[in-house]
């Protein structure tokens, strides 16, 4: 994510930011406001942004930080890092000394750009031109916290209207991901920041942002909201949240356990994709259904869509009848030559390539029979010692592919492609597991896996017409960032998607919001499961904003009902629960 633009209500406002040029004399680019500042260059990486540490053995670390400390600058850490936008992690990096800092009341602007001057000039004696250097304030490195709106805000009780106009009004929404409503700022209370209309936009669109702002602005004065705020960001698509930075990337020397890079059981916070893709996402949790009364019960695991059909669209016929759906599911349960696609278990990060490491010698030497150098025998007897453990493990794994226990089952029904037009995001998939991977062969892991997160409710629930208040606590529980805990912002969110046709449609979602030092959500967390602290589901994430901190689901209430439109079930509850309207009882033993 990154700013594009920023109009506060006043010009007299301190949240004013003064444009930067793209470029400017003597290579630096500075931007100053009244509540954060930035000096550096060149090149300086779009804020906020990605970064992951380098190593700094040759940054004068020590010279840096007296320059820092004769000019009175308030830093927190020096780093050398590699840097990409926040919202664009294959953007070419750029190399930076960076300096989180404070900027306290007094501080100068002057201050900033002879440090970040000297500093440059240190590097450059080092022989290190190629380095930028990059003095920032901390809450501009990381982006601004969000927060829900209080119900005592003016805005709060004119939200709907409001959306609904800008909606009419801004006829070219073109560029447009997401439209809400929260309180922003770069405090780090929600009582000082400011009730703020949002809108995140592709950043590969190209357009005057400016014109939207203005529009947006007219409208808030329309209804009397001059002291609200308008913020636009550039941001990655809804449907693909913050990857993790790569600076928490490692190399184990030593493999992990073949049960937990491939594991046996199937269970909530498990990842899982299609066969042969790239693509994965979350296991939410099990399903169970029952397509008749009095019939056998199904299970069923459920996930997004998108994260095991991507965007190979399969047709999926729409009914106008129950009974029809009803019929032709059960034709298709039975048709042993349905060629749904295979869900499997996305292999770990740490995957072995066996054709890549086949070639590896055996013998030590360069291979003319002669000693190895002196003092080099013990380096290779602990080489010798992890190549015999790679290979213990790769023979783990291909017994593990050999015994298909990497399949998982098929996708038996799905929310279908975007022919349908749906008034919230329908994104879901049924997954039905093959018989080894079916209760009771699968360890179906309840809540109680959530250890010291674990709601109240051990086992999770659906109930009917649930109802969710502001600033709720709600968590999820997904594959790359674990079971996170957010506040539910009651203010209804505008998703901005583009069908296969071209058309541009607008849903009402759901949105959760997380801070900026929680990594909440990730490539991969889609299809988590939302619930509150007793285990109820409130619904499914099938994707985020603003690096993770909003995070966007489809309520249970609109899921189950589209569930049992696309399949005919009559029923559908959460594995465990007893009956679909049962008032839950907590088993506190």
């Amino acid at each position: 994510m990154t700013e594009v633009i920023y109009i506060a209500p006043l010009a007299s406002s301190p949240h004013q930011i003064t444009e930067v040029p793209s470029a400017m004399s003597g290579a630096f680019q500075d931007s100053t406001t009244a509540r954060y500042f930035r000096a550096g260059g060149p090149n300086l990486c779009e804020a906020p942004y990605n970064y992951r540490s380098l190593p700094s053995e040759h940054i004068p670390h020590g010279d840096v930080k007296r320059i820092l400390y004769n000019r009175n600058i308030r830093f927190l850490t020096t780093s050398f890092v590699e840097c990409t936008p926040s919202y664009d992690d294959i953007a070419e990096p750029t190399q930076a000394l960076q300096v989180l800092a404070h900027r306290p009341e007094n501080d100068t602007r002057e201050n900033w750009q002879h440090a970040a001057r000297e500093i440059q000039a240190l590097l450059r004696n080092h022989d290190l031109d190629n380095i930028t250097v990059d003095i920032i304030d901390w809450c501009f490195a990381q982006g601004p916290p969000i927060y829900p709106c209080k119900s005592s805000d003016a805005i709060f009780p004119k939200w709907d209207a409001v959306r609904n106009r800008i909606l009419q009004v801004v006829v070219d929404v073109s560029g447009f991901q997401l439209l809400g409503c929260y309180r922003i700022g770069y405090d780090c209370d929600a009582e000082n920041s400011t009730p703020s209309v949002l809108v995140t936009v592709d950043p590969k669109h190209k357009r005057d942002w400016s014109i939207v702002e203005k529009d947006i602005r007219d409208i808030l004065n329309g209804f009397d909201l001059h002291m609200v705020d308008v913020r636009i960001f550039k941001d990655r698509d809804i449907f693909c949240a913050s990857r993790s930075s790569a600076g928490r990337q490692s190399i184990c020397p030593i493999p992990p356990p073949v049960e937990d890079e491939c594991p046996m059981a199937v269970t909530i916070g498990s990842d899982l994709g299609a066969h042969n893709s790239e693509r994965y996402g979350t296991f939410g949790g099990w399903l169970d259904l029952q397509q008749k009364s009095g019939s056998e019960w199904q299970q069923f695991g459920v996930t997004c869509r998108h994260c095991v059909l991507g965007h190979a669209f399969k047709g999926l016929r729409i009914f106008e009848k129950k009974d029809e759906a009803l019929n032709h599911m059960e034709v298709m349960a039975e048709d042993p030559n349905n060629s749904t696609p295979h869900a499997t278990e996305s292999p770990s990060p740490g995957k072995v390539d066996y054709e890549k490491h086949g070639g590896v010698p055996r013998s030590g030497g360069d291979g003319s029979g002669s000693e190895p150098p002196r003092g080099s025998s013990k380096k290779w007897e602990c080489l010798r010692e992890r190549l015999s453990r790679l290979e213990n493990h790769l023979a783990e794994l291909e017994a593990y592919k050999r015994a298909n226990s990497y399949e998982f089952g098929e996708v038996w029904a799905d929310s279908g492609d975007d022919t349908r037009s749906t008034t919230t995001i329908m994104d879901w998939a049924l997954l039905k597991p093959h018989p080894s991977r079916a209760f009771p062969f699968n360890e179906f892991r309840s809540f109680k896996a959530l250890g010291r997160y674990q709601p109240i409710g051990s086992t999770g629930y659906i109930q009917a017409g649930i109802e969710l208040s502001n600033e709720q606590q709600l968590a999820k529980y997904g594959f790359q960032t674990g079971v996170t805990r957010g506040k539910y912002n009651e203010l209804a969110t505008t998703v901005f998607t583009v069908s296969k046709t071209g058309e541009i449609r607008t849903t009402e979602e759901h949105s959760i919001l997380y801070q900026p030092n929680i990594t909440s959500f990730e490539p991969g967390d889609s299809g988590s499961l939302v619930y509150d602290t007793s285990g109820c589901i409130a619904g499914l994430a099938f994707g985020a904003q603003m690096s993770g901190r909003i995070v966007v689901f489809t309520h249970i209430d609109s899921l189950i009902a589209d569930i049992k439109g696309q399949t005919g079930a009559e029923q559908v509850i959460f594995y465990g629960q007893k009956q679909p309207t049962e008032a839950y009882d907590e088993d506190l033993s």
